[in-house]
């Protein structure tokens, strides 16, 4: 019998269990067959995925939205679920901590008000091709992933050591939330964001093009930042000595020495990435021409990519 939890990815999912399974009170699994929609009480508070069919059960960390036996023939319980969004996206709650929770007790007393069923049915297909589509540009998504992180190798150049051609700019731990709020402005504090900023303030300490390390969390990630900016907590900045400008193309290195700290990063769940070891670490310079040949193509499928992102972002918005 497949378990269902407030898990949404597939891989961190509960498995399955035996159908005699019992409770430690003695009590028997409640098991449904009938297609229906989990719905996460907590951790992604609100998320629903639909069920065809077949057994399975959930803990206590999800509900099941089942329509009842005399309405079946005038709902459609996938358009129910598109239908819902909002109305559920409205029930979630958070505590002092930030903790989210689906609350049961507001959802069910929210009123409804559904079209006829063959309506129900044409929107239901039309979100489902939606989802299709959704899932189709996920796959396209990951594979571009793969290929950014796959920097092919060159067979001229040599190895060098990131101290011998960048200088490193230590993180500011000065710029905390406290003090960006006191001193808000027009100049980026970029942090361990993989995406956007930490905040914004009146004072910037570099301008120019700054490979920007993750240092804690995402350690290893790195991100090409660019104009007037700060480097904040928890991550470094790389900047090409002079003698090596005109030698190294940032947007190749954003990934090729992506691959090179993650490697590099240490510790278990929460990895991190000493100075020491960014300094040291040893990486491949491809002849410039090579850098910038395989540059250019990198900036294609990173258009490609955010391209298919925004699109991936609107139907979010829909399904």
């Amino acid at each position: 019998v497949k378990v269902f939890s407030s898990s949404t990815i597939e891989k961190t999912s509960f498995k399955n269990i035996d159908k005699n399974a019992l409770f430690p009170d003695g009590k028997e699994l409640k098991i449904y067959e009938t297609e229906g929609v989990i719905i996460a009480r907590n951790g992604k508070a609100g998320k629903m995925t639909y069920v065809s069919g077949g057994s399975y059960c959930m803990n206590d960390h999800a509900y099941i939205l089942q329509v009842k036996e005399k309405y079946k023939k005038d709902i459609n319980i996938r358009f129910v679920m598109y239908y819902f969004k909002n109305i559920v996206n409205k029930c979630v709650t958070s505590d002092k901590k930030g903790n989210q929770t689906f609350n049961k007790t507001l959802f069910m007393e929210c009123n409804i008000e559904l079209p006829d069923i063959k309506e129900q049915n044409l929107y239901a297909e039309e979100f489902n091709n939606m989802e299709k589509l959704s899932a189709k540009i996920d796959g396209c998504l990951e594979e571009i992933h793969q290929v950014l992180n796959r920097i092919p190798k060159a067979v001229h150049g040599k190895y060098e050591q990131i101290n011998t051609v960048f200088d490193l700019i230590s993180e500011d731990r000065r710029l905390t939330e406290e003090y960006i709020y006191a001193h808000q402005g027009e100049y980026p504090v970029y942090s361990a964001q993989i995406e956007g900023e930490y905040g914004r303030i009146d004072t910037y300490s570099f301008e120019g093009d700054v490979l920007a390390v993750l240092q804690y969390g995402d350690s290893g990630n790195v991100t090409l930042r660019q104009g007037k900016l700060n480097i904040g907590r928890n991550c470094c900045g790389l900047i090409p000595k002079a003698e090596y400008v005109d030698k190294v193309n940032l947007l190749y290195f954003k990934y090729a020495l992506q691959n090179v700290f993650i490697l590099n990063a240490k510790g278990e769940s929460l990895k991190s990435l000493s100075q020491t070891t960014i300094k040291n670490t040893l990486f491949f310079i491809p002849k410039i021409a090579v850098q910038n040949a395989i540059a250019e193509e990198l900036l294609n499928i990173e258009k490609l990519k955010n391209n298919l992102q925004l699109i991936r972002k609107r139907l979010s918005l829909l399904v």
